[in-house]
């Protein structure tokens, strides 16, 4: 039977794309070949997947919506909104405050801001060769009182994410005394950025030994359990592996190696397993590519469900803050408005100009 009289894939929606992609195609090669993304270690990315009878089933490696492995998410409902977080930068509060309030104005939900060098080293504010240091790399803050004069309002401390790199404790310190000092009752966030070994891997050294620094996570964890327990205060950040080039799988072999490693430094203090995985969260980068983005998200959010698994736990899904790449912001880019009752002529014009923007790189 001839392709115009064929029926046999109307019921069949995966058959249906696929004859269509290869109509598109000309039979170059078949619609799973040109959307496979083949990553530098070897692993293809399937763009597209279909609905089984299968899907959700034990035979389905994905699993259910808030369901082991948490491959498709922590929830069958949509019971978590997007934390909406926008990085800030200026060298002094005063600075600060006005970018802040219109970031937290324009609907960011909370602002990223990263401490100078003189607070990550743990320095003496203003002595010696901090001076020199003061605002450089980051926001010169060093206490409460001028914490309070980079935002526009006390309430809206809660809303600020201070990475102070490997000085994370009392850089904490200083955000939950102003914190306690509102009485401030903080719901599920990642609020204190801990994070040695991402420091370590960004500085190549860090102002204390690691061994100190794990006693400072296990101190800090300990206090959030008691004040706040639904604050994670342990961050599993990647970025400084993916900005020095690491690919997406190894991106993905550190977070899980610097998440099992601060587990087993906080259990060796005498944080209970439970507790301590309670409180991880981790940061990735995003890129254009949205497939190989979203596949990475996957990737861990399933690996680190296997993690707890194998440590006995069946805790849910990690917090992941994903952080936009904004140098492709420079990057030359077109966009295409659709509509959803095109012409032909429409169509035609649209793949022409398409394809000769794939084919130029754009």
């Amino acid at each position: 039977m001839s392709g115009a009289h064929d029926n046999s894939s109307k019921n069949d929606p995966a058959e249906a794309w696929r004859t269509a992609v290869a109509r598109e195609l000309k039979g170059a090669s078949t619609a799973e070949q040109a959307l496979v993304t083949r990553l530098l270690e070897g692993v293809e990315l399937a763009a597209l997947g279909f609905a089984t009878e299968e899907a959700g089933s034990r035979e389905d490696a994905s699993g259910m919506p808030g369901m082991l492995p948490y491959t498709r998410g922590g929830s069958a409902l949509p019971v978590r909104r997007w934390d909406v977080r926008q990085p800030v930068a200026a060298p002094t509060p005063a600075e600060l405050a006005p970018v802040v309030a219109e970031e937290l104005q324009s609907g960011a939900d909370s602002v990223h801001i990263t401490l100078d060098a003189v607070a990550q080293a743990g320095l003496e504010p203003l002595v010696g060769e901090a001076r020199a240091l003061a605002g450089v790399r980051g926001a010169a803050i060093y206490s409460a009182p001028m914490l309070a004069e980079a935002v526009p309002e006390p309430a809206a401390v809660a809303s600020l994410r201070l990475d102070g790199g490997a000085a994370f404790l009392p850089v904490a310190a200083m955000q939950a005394a102003s914190l306690v000092q509102e009485h401030h009752d903080l719901g599920e966030a990642d609020l204190f950025l801990a994070d040695p070994l991402a420091a370590l891997a960004r500085d190549a050294r860090l102002p204390v030994t690691l061994e100190t620094a794990y006693d400072h996570l296990a101190a800090l964890v300990r206090w959030c359990g008691r004040t706040w327990p639904q604050v994670r205060c342990v961050r599993v950040a990647t970025l400084a592996y993916h900005d020095a080039g690491a690919t997406e799988t190894q991106e993905m072999a550190a977070a899980l190696a610097t998440g099992v490693a601060y587990l087993r430094a906080l259990t060796e203090r005498g944080i209970p397993l439970e507790q301590a995985a309670a409180q991880v969260s981790f940061e990735m980068r995003a890129t254009e590519d949205l497939y190989v983005t979203l596949a990475k998200l996957r990737g861990v959010r399933t690996l680190w469900a296997q993690v707890l698994h194998a440590c006995g736990l069946a805790e849910p899904p990690p917090f992941i803050v994903v952080e936009g790449e904004v140098g492709v912001l420079d990057r030359p880019a077109v966009a295409i408005v659709g509509t959803r009752a095109c012409t032909a002529y429409g169509r035609g014009v649209a793949r022409h100009l398409g394809g000769a923007l794939a084919a130029a790189g754009v």
